[in-house]
């Protein structure tokens, strides 16, 4: 981990996280909001994950509202689609916390490996969801023991993209004070 770490630390640049920044949204806008199309009830955009955590009524009038189909699809998104974004952002996310951190890598050490807990905190999150999708599909009741663990993941997901962001902004502040210092 110290490696791939230090590896990120090297090799972030400005040309880099901007490229990884319009690869990710590019990928949010034109891919992934597309896909989500076929789970979605009339125009507004919903989706299980992007509560803070979740709740048994919530999960079961999600799948309660949806065809066959549309279950299906919501399987699909979460088996495929959102773990490529989740990849996406993890990687987006790492370079910029390296960038930004680039002259105090020694002291914050591993700091820039923390979007990789959020990516992982996402994936079971979207397995959770593939697994709900399995359980509404055989005809069966999703428990809440299930979603109080996918719940777990959820707020494990959001509290880590928080703390990137404070992070990151803490990063740029600090930057900002060291140049104003030279």
């Amino acid at each position: 981990m110290k490696r791939f770490s230090n590896l990120l630390y090297a090799k972030s640049s400005f040309a880099l996280a901007i490229v990884s920044t319009v690869l990710t949204f590019s990928y949010l806008f034109l891919i992934l909001m597309e896909t989500a199309r076929g789970f979605q009830i009339g125009e507004e955009f919903e989706s299980l994950a992007l509560s803070y955590g979740l709740t048994f009524e919530a999960v079961q009038a999600f799948f309660g509202a949806r065809s066959g189909e549309m279950i299906e699809s919501f399987k699909a998104f979460n088996l495929i689609w959102d773990n490529v974004f989740a990849l996406l952002y993890g990687f987006m996310y790492a370079i910029w916390l390296s960038l930004v951190y680039k002259p105090f890598a020694q002291k914050v050490k591993l700091l820039n490996l923390l979007p990789f807990m959020q990516m992982l905190f996402d994936w079971l999150e979207n397995s959770a969801m593939v697994v709900f999708s399995n359980t509404v599909q055989q005809g069966e009741q999703i428990s809440e023991t299930q979603v109080q663990i996918a719940s777990f993941f959820s707020m494990g997901k959001w509290t880590c993209s928080g703390l990137v962001f404070l992070l990151l902004f803490i990063g740029v502040v600090w930057r900002m004070v060291q140049r104003v210092k030279e």
